[in-house]
């Protein structure tokens, strides 16, 4: 019912910092993906106990669920991650490009070779594919980890009240955080909504606030918003 987009971790001093984003099947209630956010959550804790951890939940690509599930599977196979997948069709034909992930200790020559496996495989299993491209990426915690520091944030929880504000959707943000990567702005909060929402209007919201976010602060980079259940529903 459930996979994994994205995971990425940061430290900034002595805290810990994990965002993930997760697919969910686009029927699924919001109250079945909040509970598959708490798992994940408390999976993360389990392995970071003091991270601030933030999931976002995000509705999965109904008319090509099955060609994702399989190139996902097949890449897990051979100890890949694979996301940013995209599945184009052109009348009859398929074609398939995507972000491979791949041990970042590997030279580029093994990690050719294991991403042109891959792609051998997905053609075995999915006959007739008439592209596979994929974008080799380093997958590990030295890639992950971004160094960041705190930044002022009011701006930014004055330009998400001003959002909320004017939309139609009953809506509590907090837990806003902002940190400095370089040139750009992490940005992550908390959005607590009405529990029977539909996973794909709350995805829509969050959509939303980040075009929103980006076209009224300056280099904002990752925005991650997580969506729950008032507390206490």
């Amino acid at each position: 019912m459930a996979g994994v987009k994205q995971v990425r971790v940061r430290r900034s001093g002595g805290e810990v910092f994990a965002d993930a984003t997760l697919t969910a099947d686009h029927t699924a209630t919001f109250e079945q993906t909040h509970s598959i956010a708490d798992d994940a959550e408390a999976a993360i804790r389990a392995i970071l106990p003091n991270a601030d951890v933030v999931i976002h939940i995000e509705p999965a690509e109904g008319a090509a669920d099955g060609l994702l599930a399989k190139i996902r599977l097949l890449a897990a196979r051979r100890g890949l991650g694979a996301h940013g997948v995209r599945i184009y069709a052109d009348g009859n034909q398929r074609s398939v490009e995507l972000h491979l992930e791949v041990c970042e200790s590997l030279r580029l020559e093994e990690a050719h070779r294991q991403a042109s496996l891959f792609e051998e495989d997905l053609r075995r299993s999915v006959p007739g594919l008439a592209r596979v491209t994929s974008h080799i990426e380093p997958a590990g915690e030295a890639s992950a980890t971004i160094p960041a520091k705190t930044v002022t944030q009011s701006a930014i929880e004055v330009e998400v009240g001003l959002f909320f504000a004017s939309h139609a959707a009953v809506v509590e943000p907090h837990d806003i955080q902002v940190q400095e990567t370089g040139a750009e702005l992490a940005i992550s909060l908390h959005c607590a909504l009405d529990g029977d929402t539909k996973i794909t209007d709350a995805h829509g919201i969050t959509e939303e606030l980040e075009k929103y976010l980006r076209a009224r602060v300056p280099n904002v980079g990752r925005v991650v918003v997580h969506v729950e259940p008032p507390e206490g529903s």
